[in-house]
């Protein structure tokens, strides 16, 4: 399962915050569903996206720079997650 997500940079640690408050709060038993509702997805997906924007909000991770509709951004993937950050 392929999660690939739009965000502009000063947004990435707002949403670290969500991820980790939800893992906070919730457990395995809970289903979670992607924006469009299909296919639910393991709770381990949030765990993993977790650890993915930790990775880019501490720089651990490397991405590449790229343009998508014109604009500058940088592209991240970690274990077939990606996100692509308009800076």
């Amino acid at each position: 399962m392929v999660f690939y997500s739009f965000f502009d940079e000063a947004d990435l640690p707002v949403y670290e915050e969500s991820a980790n408050y939800l893992l906070s709060v919730l457990d395995e038993e809970y289903r979670l569903f992607g924006a469009h509702g299909s296919p639910a997805m393991p709770f381990s997906r949030l765990e993993l996206l977790s650890e993915f924007l930790s990775c880019i909000n501490t720089n651990a991770c490397s991405g590449t720079s790229t343009t998508v509709f014109g604009d500058p951004v940088i592209q991240y993937t970690y274990q077939g997650m990606t996100l692509v950050v308009f800076i």
